[in-house]
């Protein structure tokens, strides 16, 4: 193809003239691929230390197998004793201390008032009693202790029920007695 071009010189376009001599270029090139190469290398290298690495602790899990297996044993079996102590800490929140009520009925016993039998039974509670006065107010010193419980938070706390039971007179040298029974629910 043959071309003409009637444009005066200044105005033709230009060729281009490769700037950079072909020995630098080629130097240019060799050392973008020499750089490459050393990547590559470094990677390579990186993924052997790694892969033998990764052998390493395949090699270590595998033996620890029997110590993951006692491990998880002894979870099982401690989770276990974990529910044991929950419910124990249950039954305990919910028990119901001898000791301490009898304390309190010991305070809130009046003069003349006494007890002839003390039980519990499962969630039943009894108290057998006896009261004299000389006065003939038996009826209003048992009404003083009975209120003296029912108000005591720390007796009646535990129960769902108190209240009185059967009543009887009898006669005891010479002067009048009421037996009395208390009877209550626990909860």
């Amino acid at each position: 193809m043959i071309e003409i071009n009637l444009l005066p010189e200044e105005l033709r376009p230009r060729q281009v003239k490769f700037i950079i001599p072909p020995e630098i270029f080629l130097l240019i090139i060799l050392s973008v691929f020499s750089l490459l190469v050393i990547i590559h290398l470094y990677l390579g290298a990186r993924l052997l230390f790694k892969s033998l690495h990764y052998r390493s602790l395949n090699r270590q899990w595998v033996q620890l197998e029997s110590q993951r297996k006692m491990a998880d044993e002894w979870k099982q079996e401690h989770k276990v004793n974990s529910q044991h102590s929950e419910y124990v800490r249950g039954l305990i929140s919910q028990r119901v201390t001898v000791s301490d009520k009898m304390q309190i009925l010991s305070d809130a016993l009046p003069k003349g008032i006494w007890f002839n039998r003390l039980s519990l039974k499962q969630k039943e509670f009894l108290l057998e009693g006896s009261v004299i006065s000389l006065k003939k107010d038996q009826m209003s010193l048992l009404n003083l202790f009975l209120n003296f419980l029912n108000k005591d938070k720390r007796f009646s706390k535990d129960f769902v029920r108190l209240e009185l039971g059967r009543m009887s007179m009898r006669t005891l040298g010479g002067y009048p007695v009421m037996d009395f029974v208390l009877e209550g629910g626990l909860k």
